[in-house]
């Protein structure tokens, strides 16, 4: 029974490959079993009975019934970020028959530390290392397979971008291009003196969600908080996810804040008077606001940022679900 063909030359160029990666470069058979990438002594463990707990599946469970269902795309995880693309071996000519033939499926994937995307986002670029390797061990099984890994490489392009610019758990804007966009807004507001508002929130009651239910209930109230945030907001204001449980927007170009910020910031608190329902569970959860509009004072938009942050703890001390304007 031939169970590898050249496998010592597709394990090679994933070796090559790992020297320039961000992260841990992985190759994960159908089953969830290393095939590369693994701890010493993981890789190939489904070929030996005393070996069948050391799998990707068992040590990355959560990640794993999350990865299941992509093809490519990434998932993360606390403190992790898992890069994925499926790979099915097809030979040119065999597409036809490929669901009543066995040809292998494996997903290679990167691991990489989630922090790391926000403070080296220019090195990023090399997990499209991913497609080379993809391009290299395929082409020589025929054009058509070439032409799919194409098109998979401009998917794994696109993720990518998406990872730069996008938090990936609730499609908001990340901290970086928020920072952008406010430090953009601050300039022109100072040049043409136009009024500029931002608003710190921070989700009340949030914690109890991770604690009792788990990440993946957080996870769904996070998702839901993004929804509601956007729902609140004019069209040319700028939401972000700051990170964890925090988020903030962008108000530019408002007339007469006391009256405008005072009805976008109670449009929020209102949103989510709602309860939300993680894993089927009814939950309450407030928002605790911290409004700062630009003064002469604010001489950098960590200035403007400072002030919104210390209104929203008093927003918080002061009873929760409610909002707090900084004082000039």
């Amino acid at each position: 029974i031939i169970i590898n063909i050249a496998a010592q030359h597709m394990l090679q160029a994933l070796e090559n490959a790992q020297t320039i990666m961000l992260g841990k470069l992985m190759l994960i058979n159908k089953d969830g079993y290393w095939l590369f990438g693994g701890d010493p002594g993981d890789s190939w463990a489904f070929m030996f009975p005393e070996k069948k707990g050391l799998s990707f599946q068992k040590r990355y469970s959560e990640c794993w019934k999350s990865l299941q269902n992509k093809d490519t795309g990434s998932v993360e995880k606390r403190d992790e970020l898992f890069i994925v693309q499926k790979i099915d071996f097809i030979p040119a000519g065999q597409e036809q028959h490929k669901h009543n033939v066995h040809w292998p499926t494996w997903k290679l994937i990167s691991r990489i530390p989630a922090g790391y995307l926000g403070n080296k986002l220019q090195t990023i670029r090399n997990i499209l290392i991913i497609s080379f390797v993809f391009t290299a061990l395929l082409s020589a099984m025929g054009a058509s397979i070439m032409t799919r890994t194409v098109l998979k490489k401009r998917a794994a392009d696109d993720e990518i971008r998406k990872l730069a610019y996008y938090d990936s758990l609730t499609g908001l804007n990340n901290r970086r291009i928020f920072q952008d966009k406010l430090s953009h807004e601050f300039e022109r507001a100072k040049r043409k003196q136009n009024e500029l508002g931002l608003i710190y929130i921070d989700l009340d009651h949030f914690k109890p969600v991770n604690d009792e239910l788990g990440h993946e209930a957080g996870d769904q109230v996070l998702k839901e908080a993004g929804k509601r945030l956007k729902q609140s907001l004019r069209e040319y204001d700028t939401v972000a996810r700051i990170g964890g449980d925090e988020f903030a927007v962008i108000l530019p170009v408002m007339k007469g804040y006391e009256t405008e910020i005072a009805l976008i910031a109670q449009r929020i608190i209102d949103e989510f008077k709602a309860p939300f329902f993680p894993l089927d569970k009814e939950r309450l959860i407030g928002v605790s606001l911290g409004v700062a509009t630009l003064t002469e004072d604010d001489h950098t938009t960590d200035d403007l940022l400072r002030r919104a942050d210390m209104a929203m703890y008093e927003a918080k001390q002061s009873g929760r679900n409610r909002y707090h304007i900084a004082e000039e």
